[in-house]
């Protein structure tokens, strides 16, 4: 009694239910201050601001409000650190590792900029980083353990932290003798760990946090690896075991060469998982060009056509999946490889007849694929008489290529033209292997044993029910599924696009993360659903052979968030992240076959397990590798939308750019704007708060204006406008119709109208 309890932020304002703040204490049970402590008492004891008079007292405890009216308790605000810009709850650290089996105490502490987590029990170093990988996020692992009897007590019988923070750490490595690297993985990594780490002396026995690793220099360790070595290291492997040793020994299990090889040909060429999954879906609706990826070059200046020719003629020869057909056989898809692909078309068009033969060779273009009478591409032409203007028309089917591919031609193109130009042959290393042994590869016993491992993950992750994400409509859904498409552009802008890449860099994380992080908050607000699941592509490239392969080598993802509105950004951040690192760990396992595990009961007309894709794609056509042209990328309309929508964001270095494809039987465009601009707008509050709630970074503009056109349902009234009029209507309409009952009593609409006419008269 005689007590008020406050929650509130920083700036002493107060917070709305579910989120994080400090818990002050007014009233008359608030001491005057500290005995003999003028410091902490004007550190803990403040005046009021919203009861004149009275005086606060700041707990250090952070809580919140639940929506019964009790206050949960969420740890001391000194146990709080900032790290490289993030917060860090010390005691979510400590709460995982107590989880741990084998764990009997654990407390953690900020101690040079590293996260020191000091333990007791018998658990082993190795299986704690590796368990803790897997329950929290790279921001809030830690760099070093150290094992202890126990932890230090003061004489409350609390923990001393102040003693914990002076326990001598394991001698630092630089002072211990180093091994030295035995073959070329391990010298490859020792020198990437050098790099990364800031020119330091490294072993093969050295820990990489001991050395002073963190979370964000394990991302750039797992990325530098990558580029060095052409495999995907796993930022979960690098904390369970993070040693050049334990790291290069997964990596020559799979480095290139060894798990993919050339093969004898057999008499039947089979296709890729992929490949196949994308001929299906052409089967299935033959007239569809959901799956054309087409793209468009404006070309400026002294063009050579016949060079140009040359270039694709060289490409063609040096991938087979641009000169192979898909053929049934007994049943079966099988591959056949002709000696050439098609030629470049090229056409040269007056001048007044430009625009037009432009808008009709771009309807050409997107004509449906017949894979087993023709390659999987075509290319076309323009050249504008009297001009030194060109348009290049390149459209490719799906099951022969991905984005990475569609990338890796442009770069062989541009190559192959500037070779030409000086009588040359384009300079590329000779493909280690092809598409088909990529696709013998993936049927082999071992390959297929792990596909059998990830669909176990993905039906306990996803369970065993289709998906659907009820958003509002404009137009009502059609008895079919109508694929009409249109497509809606935003630069994101440098300066915004540079905080977002320097936010990911600042937490760790990657851009990827940040993006669709927004993404999945506002498909929460608009669908009012907790669990947000994205589509996502995934390149299946982690072997080097593979990086420089012009083929389909994706494969679909789904990321699956719980967005809690009342929660702070930052842990739907870590969510999603954690999410992804699981689902790019169990990538190999081919959507069509999860389609058919756990959505066997699904509505045809709707994409199943998701219905937004997300994706991010980096690079752009570099307009100084093809000499003496200007070479500007054209965007092509759309004509069939593969999802409900379709949110592609284009990283080109400098600024980000969202290609946002959308049913329009579905949605308008006025629509589409409003929520790709709430998304930019959440983007930018996420990235300078993300310790607010989801419900606080949500534009309160657009929210207001949201609930106002929703609640805009004026509309004109042609019934009588007062109750008497009304009442002498509905008498004549039916006289006899019971308008009151009472206890017993029943009065007629013609009896109640007589009587309201004699009230009316008196």
């Amino acid at each position: 009694a005689n007590l008020r309890l406050y929650i509130l932020d920083e700036a002493l304002q107060p917070l709305p239910i579910g989120s994080i703040g400090e818990l002050y204490i007014g009233g008359v049970g608030v001491a005057r201050g500290y005995l003999k402590r003028p410091d902490l008492t004007e550190e803990r004891f403040l005046a009021n601001p919203f009861v004149a008079g009275d005086r606060l007292y700041r707990t250090g405890d952070r809580c919140r409000f639940l929506a019964d009216g009790n206050i949960e308790y969420l740890g001391r605000l000194d146990h709080q650190v900032k790290l490289r810009g993030q917060r860090i709850e010390l005691g979510e650290i400590d709460a995982a590792l107590q989880a741990q089996a084998g764990v009997r105490d654990a407390a953690t502490l900020l101690l040079d900029q590293r996260l020191v987590s000091f333990w007791c029990g018998d658990a082993d170093e190795a299986t704690l980083r590796a368990d803790l990988s897997d329950s929290l996020p790279a921001h809030l692992q830690p760099s070093l353990f150290v094992q202890l009897d126990n932890l230090p007590l003061n004489s409350n019988g609390k923990l001393d932290r102040k003693a914990l923070a002076a326990t001598p750490l394991p001698q630092s490595q630089s002072d211990q003798p180093r091994t030295a690297p035995r073959n070329a993985t391990e010298s490859v990594l020792c020198e990437l760990f050098s790099e990364v780490l800031g020119g330091s002396e490294v072993g093969i026995e050295d820990n990489f946090f001991q050395l002073g690793g963190h979370s964000l220099l394990a991302t750039r360790l797992v990325s530098r690896v990558r580029e060095r070595l052409g495999v995907s290291l796993p930022l979960p492997l690098v904390f369970a075991q993070p040693t050049v040793a334990a790291l290069a020994k997964h990596l020559r299990a799979a480095m290139p060469g060894e798990s993919i090889s050339a093969q004898p040909r057999p008499a039947q060429l089979p296709l890729g998982l992929a490949q196949r999954r994308f001929w299906m879906l052409s089967r299935l609706v033959p007239e569809s060009r959901e799956y054309h990826m087409p793209f468009a070059l404006t070309l400026r200046g002294e063009l050579q056509v016949q060079v140009l020719r040359e270039a694709f003629a060289q490409v063609s020869q040096r991938h087979l999946v641009l000169r192979s057909r898909i053929v049934e056989i007994d049943g079966e898809p099988q591959l056949l490889i002709d000696d050439h692909g098609p030629a470049l078309a090229v056409t040269g068009v007056a001048t007044q007849d430009w625009a037009a033969t432009c808008a009709n060779a771009q309807d050409a273009l997107m004509t449906p694929f017949d894979l087993a009478a023709a390659a999987p591409w075509r290319a076309h032409l323009l050249q504008r008489q009297g001009s030194d203007e060109n348009l290049l028309l390149v459209c490719l089917h799906h099951s022969a290529t991905d984005g990475w591919a569609m990338q890796l031609l442009i770069d062989e193109l541009t190559q192959a033209y500037a070779a030409g130009l000086n009588g040359q042959s384009p300079a590329w290393a000779p493909l280690e292997i092809d598409y088909v042994d990529f696709a013998l590869w993936q049927q082999r016993p071992d390959t297929q044993a792990r596909r059998s491992d990830s669909l176990e993950y993905w039906k306990n992750h996803l369970g065993q029910d289709d998906y659907q994400l009820d958003l509002p409509i404009d137009h009502p859904r059609g008895a079919e599924a109508d694929r009409r498409a249109r497509q809606l552009t935003v630069r994101l802008g440098t300066q915004r696009a540079e905080a977002i890449r320097q936010f990911a860099r600042q937490r760790g994380t990657t851009t990827y993360v940040v993006l669709a992080t927004a993404l999945s908050a506002l498909l929460a607000r608009y669908s009012g659903q907790r669990e947000i699941r994205l589509g996502t592509p995934a390149d299946q490239r982690d072997h080097g052979q593979t990086q420089t392969l012009l083929a389909c080598l994706v494969n679909t993802l789904v990321i699956r968030s719980d967005v809690d509105q009342r929660a702070p950004a930052e842990q739907l951040l870590a969510n999603l992240e954690a999410d992804l690192r699981a689902a790019q760990a169990h990538a190999d396992l081919p959507f069509a076959t999860l389609v058919g595990a756990v959505a066997q009961n699904r509505d045809l007309n709707r994409t199943p397990l998701f219905q937004v894709l997300f994706s991010l794609n980096y690079g752009r056509v570099d307009s100084s590798q093809w000499p003496g042209l200007n070479v500007e990328e054209q965007m092509l309309p759309v004509i069939d939308a593969k999802f409900e929508q379709s949110w592609e964001v284009q990283d080109d270095g400098s600024d980000m750019t969202l290609a946002l494809e959308y049913q329009s039987t579905l949605y308008d465009e006025a629509t589409m704007q409003r929520w790709s601009a709430q998304w930019c707008a959440l983007l930018d509050a996420l990235v300078a708060s993300p310790e607010r709630t989801l419900v606080e970074l949500f534009p309160q503009q657009q929210d207001q204006q949201q609930l106002d056109r929703w609640n805009a349902t004026d509309r004109h009234y042609s019934g009588p406008t007062n109750l008497h009029t009304a009442l002498s209507q509905q008498a004549a309409l039916s006289p006899n119709a019971p308008a009151l009952v009472f206890e017993g009593q029943r009065l007629s609409y013609a009896e109640l109208d007589q009587r309201a006419q004699a009230v009316a008269r008196a």
